[in-house]
């Protein structure tokens, strides 16, 4: 028999009831429990199993209630039921039990050399949740709901940048985590926030994470996150362009006109004599444009900048601005 005191009866009403649900079945239920259990001849006989046999002719009568009753009666340990189900290999009431097996009163011995002192008594009792509606059985009452508190993001990112996806979760038991890229596990991603340093356009696709414990299971949204190539996505920086190197010659920038090449191979012309030029290349004004009070008011000059003058005063005006 199993090291543990804990009486049957002490499971309640609702308990028993339960573990007989699971033991009125004809292929692994009280029968077979009923012989193992009677290794044991105290707790069970021949005669009790026509008894329980006869249960089923009552309107609400059940079998496997009146064993229990009986084996409740004779104290009968939780350990000892829960070895017989064990072997009999009814995984469900096993399972069932586990939990049951572990309530009761605790209290602790400390030594420090020949003295010793008892702690306080502590009472652990186990009990249906009500709270998650997705789980069956007896658990221990500290028990919370699992819940996500923080949803991943969508992210357009370029290759290069890092990745940051958060997932947070509570519950008690404290919940685990997994991520999944376009719905394959990732190795090595079982924390709350996802991380990637350097991203390329692998790792491109739909994101969740699969939150859990021993008792629930949650997934969070799918998200998408977008990883554009280097130097095609928005807000990648391009390559700046190269203009033409300065020479900073002085032998060539006094006998080559540099810079006028409209070729991007080739040399700059070199500078020719001034009887090679023409006169009115002499003739350019090369500084800063007259002003209107400056130019000769005959002269073609004055008046194309007289009607540019009035263009400008027009639109000015048109737009509402001030001159």
């Amino acid at each position: 028999m199993e090291d543990c005191s804990l009486p049957l009866g002490r499971l309640g009403e609702k308990a028993l009831r339960r573990l007989a649900e699971m033991l009125d079945n004809p292929t692994c239920g009280w029968r077979r429990l009923a012989t193992a259990v009677s290794e044991e001849p105290r707790l069970c006989s021949s005669k009790e199993l026509e008894s329980c046999s006869l249960q089923v002719l009552s309107s609400n009568g059940s079998p496997s209630r009146y064993l229990l009753s009986q084996l409740s009666d004779r104290a009968c340990s939780v350990g000892y039921l829960l070895q017989s189900l064990k072997k009999i290999d009814h995984k469900e009431a096993v399972q069932y039990l586990t939990a049951a097996e572990h309530q009761g009163h605790y209290i602790c011995r400390i030594h420090l050399g020949e003295q010793f002192v008892f702690s306080q008594w502590a009472q652990v009792r186990v009990s249906r949740s009500s709270s998650l509606s997705s789980v069956s059985g007896l658990f221990p009452s500290a028990v919370s709901r699992l819940q996500i508190l923080s949803q991943p993001r969508p992210l357009a990112l370029g290759e290069g940048d890092p990745l940051s996806l958060e997932c947070v979760a509570e519950g008690n038991p404290p919940p685990q985590y997994q991520w999944y890229r376009n719905k394959q596990p990732l190795p090595q991603a079982h924390r709350a926030c996802l991380q990637i340093s350097c991203v390329t356009t692998v790792d491109r696709g739909q994101y969740s994470c699969r939150v859990y414990n021993s008792y629930q299971e949650l997934w969070s949204k799918q998200v998408h996150v977008e990883i554009a190539a280097k130097g095609k996505g928005k807000g990648m920086a391009k390559d700046a362009q190269k203009g033409p190197e300065v020479c900073k010659d002085p032998v060539k920038l006094t006998t080559h006109a540099m810079g006028v090449n409209i070729y991007k191979e080739g040399q700059d012309p070199p500078l020719q004599a001034a009887s090679e030029y023409p006169e009115w290349l002499f003739q350019l004004d090369l500084g800063p444009p007259k002003q209107l009070s400056e130019l000769d008011p005959e002269s073609r000059e004055y008046w194309k900048l007289m009607r540019k003058e009035h263009m400008w005063r027009f639109n000015k005006l048109h737009k509402g601005k001030k001159l």
